[in-house]
């Protein structure tokens, strides 16, 4: 599904999308509850992917016939609903690997299922930068316009502050995802990438220095 038309017609279509999607999610759910291991892994990494998309498809949204303040301020909102989308598919993704760890499963669907989770770290960190990046663009009207320098100042400040949240966000995000690799043993190229990110970001991190030990027989979780 493509969000390209204008907000009334991207909002009808994810209203739709998401109707769409509640009975998959409803029959990946039963499928955990009921079938064996390997389908139930299988689906519980499904669901997962399903917000994972929607996340894809609203990053991805473009509203025609806005301009201006509009444009931004529609973009704004929809980037802002990205990371929510991501938490979701990353709690499903951290019960598959909680099953892994407690039953000893190591399988191409934990395996696939630990890629997935660090790449929603990487997408969500992304998106929090992208916002922050937005702030700084909105444009903002000039005392020819009749706005004082005093309100255009805050209004500046106001924006930037804004941006900053976002980054430091988006740092956070980063040292989480280094720490959950040390929880479910992922070293992957993914969490080489966000480590590439975070030194980019916030060279002083602790998390930089942790390194992903061998992961042990048996239902031992690091401490």
């Amino acid at each position: 599904m493509r969000l390209d038309g204008t907000k009334a017609q991207n909002d009808g279509r994810t209203k739709s999308m998401t109707d769409n999607l509640i009975p998959a999610i409803q029959s990946y759910a039963q499928a955990v509850q009921f079938a064996e291991e390997e389908w139930a892994l299988r689906a519980t990494l499904r669901m997962g992917d399903l917000f994972s998309t929607i996340a894809i498809i609203t990053d991805n949204q473009r509203v025609a016939g806005l301009s201006g303040e509009d444009r931004f301020r529609v973009a704004i909102a929809s980037k802002s609903s990205v990371p929510n989308y991501l938490d979701k598919a990353k709690d499903i993704y951290k019960k598959n690997l909680d099953v892994g760890l407690s039953q000893n499963i190591d399988n191409v669907w934990i395996d696939s299922t630990g890629d997935r989770l660090l790449s929603a770290f990487l997408f969500k960190g992304r998106a929090l930068e992208e916002l922050g990046q937005l702030y700084l663009q909105v444009p903002l009207p000039t005392e020819a316009d009749g706005v004082s320098a005093e309100d255009l100042a805050q209004a500046r400040a106001q924006l930037k502050s804004a941006a900053d949240e976002k980054k430091a966000a988006a740092v956070e995000n980063y040292r989480e995802a280094l720490n959950i690799a040390q929880t479910y043993y992922l070293n992957n190229p993914t969490r080489s990438r966000i480590l590439t990110r975070l030194r980019e970001l916030a060279p002083d991190s602790p998390e930089l220095q942790l390194q992903v030990p061998a992961k042990p027989r048996g239902n031992a979780k690091p401490g």
